[in-house]
């Protein structure tokens, strides 16, 4: 892999520890968690991390229905970020 790819994966790294002291902050505890777990697996460099994260994004109750009051836009922010870049890490990943 290559020192662009490691440092798009500690900057989703740093997006997703920002994501979890807002969930942490706003007594979102279940997202957090699986926020956390997410990104303890992508740290380790472990793909399935990244699915695991996309996964949140999905069908109704997912992290997409979440709403944090005063913090939604920058939730937002962050929550579409960590999201893209996931998919652009994933992508690379997978290709051949």
């Amino acid at each position: 892999m290559t020192e662009a790819f490691d440092d798009r994966v500690e900057r989703l790294i740093a997006t997703l520890d920002s994501l979890v002291g807002l969930l942490r902050a706003s007594d979102q505890e279940f997202w957090a968690d699986w926020i956390e777990t997410a990104r303890e697996q992508i740290q380790r460099r472990d793909p399935s991390g990244l699915d695991y994260l996309l996964s949140a994004y999905g069908g109704m109750g997912s992290l997409n229905d979440l709403y944090l009051g005063q913090d939604t836009d920058c939730f937002d922010a962050l929550k579409n970020d960590a999201w893209s870049s996931s998919m652009e890490l994933r992508r690379e990943l997978l290709r051949p």
